[in-house]
C-alpha cells in the first residue's frame, strides 16, 4: 500500500471513517432487521470511494490487480443497489 505515501495524513483518516460508516451502514439494517432502503446510500458511497481509488491506482501505474479489485467493489456494490 504505498499510495498512502502520495495522500494526506488527514485525506487517509477522512477516508478511513467514510469507509467505517459505509461498513456500517451496510451492516446495520440488516442486522436490526430494519431499513433497508438506507442501504443504498452505503453502495453509492463505496462506488464513489472505488472511482477515485481507480484514479489514484491509474496515476501511480499500481497495475490492473489493484484495479480489478476496486472495479469488483463497483460491481458488488452495483449488485446490491438494483436487488434492493
Amino acid at each position: 500500500m504505498e499510495y498512502v505515501d502520495d495522500l494526506s495524513q488527514n485525506n487517509l483518516k477522512l477516508i478511513g471513517i467514510i469507509e467505517l460508516l459505509t461498513s456500517l451502514g451496510l451492516i446495520i439494517p440488516a442486522f436490526i432487521n430494519k431499513y433497508f432502503w438506507t442501504i443504498n446510500t452505503p453502495c453509492i458511497t463505496i462506488i464513489i470511494i472505488m472511482i477515485g481509488a481507480i484514479y489514484i491506482h491509474i496515476k501511480r501505474n499500481d497495475g490492473i490487480k489493484s484495479i480489478i479489485i476496486n472495479i469488483l467493489y463497483i460491481f458488488i456494490s452495483i449488485i446490491i443497489i438494483l436487488n434492493n
